[in-house]
């Protein structure tokens, strides 16, 4: 297909689409041999051009409209013919109809433009689509939710072509889909919302412009007409498909009713619906006018003219004066009869025949021999019955006994699984209940645990205990670190460990006296306590006791070692 030349199927001399009209070139290919009656579908295919490079294409262009390539291409899985449909030449901004008409005939739609895809690329490609969504589907009073959902079913898979797109431009998207699906949704131009709400089904694909045959022919890429060819499902029009004759019939209706000066409204129901109509008709009057012709040629022309004796003698007396012409000078008519083995009687009525006896005995002789022959075919057939009832019988008997079989084995199993089932959801209610039995001892252990860890030796004015003190480790982190704790009186010693302390080991750190510091509770976590020092520069301490119940001891002796000066 991309060596094939196009050929014009309907173009417009002047911008205004006046003058419309179908070319017999783009016509032939669709009422050819192949496509008159086969399943036709169409790519539209449209290339974007530059602002700057828009008016020298429509100059170069001759004929401006569609295009047809004049070969199609044969597609197995969807039991049709592909055709290229190119639209050359034609301003969308200021003719959209041409968009629109694309759109609708077409079942895969192909743009191509240059470059990174921009808010501004698709403003400059898609300017026909509001057109296209001012398209009323079906007949009367049609509500815009519901226009807009029929518009989708007669919208084309559309594919953007982005010509000579580079990695580096992608925004860092691994696919050209991907790319092209995020840039749709970045913008809010009238040409992104409506891709976006009419045409569901839609990808991206980079070609290469060095794969043209010409700068401004994307169709000739290898590259887009497999991946059309790979992706094509053919339209149907309201569960209809069309060939090659009805591509034409809509394809002019279209035409006419698109570009009517007094902007009526296109409802594409009707156009398609009149097309089907007229075809049907015309295929009924042409079969109507085969069957005449075949009639026609089978009778022979028959002329009824009266049969009497006057027109028997001129007959004769013709034929006989043909003969003299002839030099048959002794020509007579002769009757020399058939005697006993006329078949006609003197009044020229056929006779009736009357059997001899030889004839009535061979007659009955062959009868009886029939008989004899009927009778042997009879008991061959009755004896062939009683074998086929006694093999269904047997047979019928073998499936009986099959299918009890079946139906035991099937009880069986079933009885096991369910037997297996019951012992499994046994065991696992046993181990349910022994996993709750090792929780209840793991809880009871714990609290035990906890209890011993929260357990604060209280000996007279001397406190001591585990505690955790909350530490800066670096700028912008911070951990909580276990030390043993021994308060006597006012002063706060800490020690490495309980161990530590009982061997009257050294202090991990200088003692603190805390008089006069103020205890605070933590609004965040239960087990956290505050000494604030009462004048700036003293170390601020934060402490979290091991439990809630410690917490409560070690709020108690903090809060008596503080007041212990004024006591």
């Amino acid at each position: 297909m991309a060596d094939s030349h196009l050929v014009p199927l309907c173009t417009s001399p002047d911008a205004e689409g006046r003058g419309l009209r179908l070319h017999e070139e783009g016509v032939a290919v669709l009422h050819g041999a192949k496509l008159a009656t086969r399943k036709v579908a169409l790519v539209g295919v449209l290339y974007v051009p530059e602002d700057d490079a828009l008016a020298t294409v429509a100059e170069r262009v001759a004929d401006r409209g569609l295009f047809l390539s004049s070969s199609a291409v044969s597609v197995a899985e969807q039991d049709a013919s592909m055709l290229l449909l190119v639209l050359r030449g034609v301003n969308l901004a200021q003719e959209p109809f041409w968009g629109s008409l694309l759109f609708v005939l077409s079942s895969h739609v192909v743009i191509a433009k240059n470059g990174p895809i921009t808010s501004s690329s698709f403003q400059a490609a898609l300017p026909f689509l509001a057109a296209f969504n001012q398209l009323q589907v079906g007949e009367g009073a049609v509500d815009p939710d519901r226009n807009s959902t029929l518009l989708k079913e007669i919208a084309p898979r559309f594919t953007w072509g982005a010509v000579d797109l580079k990695i580096k431009d992608m925004n860092g998207c691994d696919s050209a889909s991907t790319y092209f699906e995020q840039q749709l949704a970045a913008g809010s131009t009238d040409g992104q919302m409506l891709l976006t709400a009419l045409v569901p089904a839609r990808d991206c694909v980079v070609l290469k412009s060095n794969s043209f045959q010409t700068p401004e022919d994307p169709h000739t890429s290898p590259k887009l007409l497999t991946h059309v060819a790979d992706r094509l499902e053919c339209k149907s029009f309201f569960g209809r498909y069309l060939n090659g004759t009805l591509m034409v019939r809509l394809m002019r209706s279209l035409t006419h009713a698109m570009a009517a000066p007094d902007g009526a409204p296109v409802v594409l129901q009707r156009v398609v619906t009149n097309v089907f109509a007229a075809h049907w008709q015309e295929l009924v009057q042409r079969a109507f006018k085969s069957y005449c012709d075949m009639i026609h040629a089978r009778l022979a022309v028959y002329e009824k003219a009266p049969i009497t004796a006057e027109y028997l003698v001129d007959v004769t007396e013709k034929k006989l004066k043909a003969n003299q012409s002839q030099s048959n000078q002794q020509a007579a008519v002769v009757d020399a009869g058939q005697g006993n083995y006329s078949v006609f009687d003197e009044f020229g009525n056929l006779k009736k025949h009357q059997p001899t006896e030889d004839e009535k005995g061979d007659t009955w002789d062959e009868n009886e021999r029939r008989i004899t022959e009927l009778e042997g075919s009879l008991e061959d057939k009755e004896r062939q019955v009683k074998h086929i009832t006694k093999a269904n019988a047997e047979w019928g008997r073998q499936e009986h006994e099959t299918v009890a079989q079946i139906e035991q084995t099937h009880a069986e199993q079933v009885s096991s699984l369910h037997g297996a089932i019951r012992s499994t959801e046994t065991q696992i209610e046993s181990a349910l209940a022994e996993q709750q039995v090792l929780y209840q001892s793991t809880m009871q252990a714990t609290r035990h645990t906890i209890d011993t860890v929260d357990k604060v030796a209280d000996k007279g004015r001397v406190v001591s205990g585990y505690l955790e003190r909350y530490e800066k480790a670096h700028v912008f982190s911070s951990r909580w670190r276990q030390y043993f704790y021994v308060v006597k009186h006012d002063t706060l010693t800490c020690y490495k460990s309980k161990s530590n302390y009982e061997e009257r080991g050294p202090p991990f750190e200088r003692p603190i006296s805390i008089s006069g510091y103020s205890v605070e509770r933590s609004r965040t976590d239960e087990l956290k306590i505050k000494l604030v020092p009462p004048e700036a520069g003293h170390q601020k301490l934060r402490f979290r006791a091991p439990a809630s119940v410690g917490r409560e001891t070690w709020m108690k002796r903090f809060t008596e070692a503080t007041q212990f000066t004024t006591r």
